[in-house]
């Protein structure tokens, strides 16, 4: 879901590879350098998130294919060197630089938030991304602080009178509201990140902010609703769903005719436990 974020990482970070076993973790000098500009928070954020993508990508690789031994070691070894990068970049600007506002712009102070959301969610599915999807309950409280960020965001908006403006060049607020109503299974928050899509800007670039709560709304019916039935024979773990009944994969689908958006819809991957013991990925597709 990061992927459209790419072209801006390419402006202001590293230069995208195409190879999803090529994810470029290593810590550089410049990343230990203190951050003192927007600039540079940017830069190295978006270097993070790009690295993020490839790490995700060879990810959902391994999800589908068995991988060689020396492949998921280097897998592994990159999860945990972007998990210092992400540590660090948060770490000098949140705990540090951002704690400071006093000096800040309205507009700065939104955009250090849209930051810390996005540096957020991206350790979150950094650091479970080789995990079972249950693994994700244990950050409750991360999914919580990026809900309540981005409703201070929205609120910022509607007091300085930009609730009217419908369209953002930046994307700021659809991807991490809608990653995290996705990996984030507490029925009351990931509601919550349903409702701010619909509050923000209804467009950021690429990013439709009607039809990423619509697919939201599609996950939720799809983990909690009648699809619960056939996981009957797990019990229900705090009232999340289980294991089995956990997208792991989603992608929204455009279909055009003559350059026009016809068709939209949901593709989701699950992953099966068969009798034998083994697992199988299954990949289906919903209409928005």
């Amino acid at each position: 879901m990061f992927a459209r974020q790419r072209v801006l990482m390419a402006i202001h970070g590293q230069p995208v590879s195409h190879d999803p076993f090529q994810t470029t973790t290593e810590t550089r000098f410049n990343d230990l350098l203190p951050i003192k500009s927007f600039k540079e928070a940017r830069e190295r954020l978006y270097d993070c998130l790009n690295d993020t993508v490839l790490l995700l990508q060879a990810a959902r690789t391994a999800e589908v294919e068995q991988l060689e031994k020396e492949k998921y070691h280097t897998l592994c070894s990159d999860q945990d060197s972007l998990l210092g990068k992400l540590k660090l970049w948060y770490n000098d600007c949140v705990q540090h630089w951002f704690t400071d506002q006093e000096g800040f712009t309205t507009r700065e102070r939104s955009i250090a938030q849209i930051m810390t959301m996005k540096c957020e969610i991206a350790f979150v599915w950094v650091r479970t991304c080789l995990q079972p999807e249950i693994a994700l309950d244990q950050y409750m409280h991360c999914f919580e602080r990026i809900l309540n960020l981005a409703e201070e965001v929205i609120q910022r908006r509607h007091e300085s009178g930009l609730s009217s403006v419908k369209f953002s060049p930046e994307m700021g607020l659809v991807a991490p509201l809608f990653l995290t109503g996705w990996k984030c299974r507490d029925p009351y928050l990931r509601r919550k990140a349903m409702d701010l899509l619909y509050r923000g800007p209804e467009q950021e670039a690429l990013y439709s902010a009607n039809v990423h709560a619509k697919a939201l709304k599609a996950v939720i019916d799809i983990e909690e609703g009648n699809a619960m039935d056939s996981f009957d024979h797990q019990k229900l773990s705090e009232g999340l769903p289980p294991e089995e009944a956990r997208l792991r994969n989603l992608t929204i689908h455009y279909e055009t005719f003559d350059g026009v958006k016809v068709k939209t819809s949901l593709v989701y991957g699950r992953r099966y436990q068969q009798s034998d013991g083994k697992s199988i990925f299954v990949e289906k597709s919903t209409p928005l």
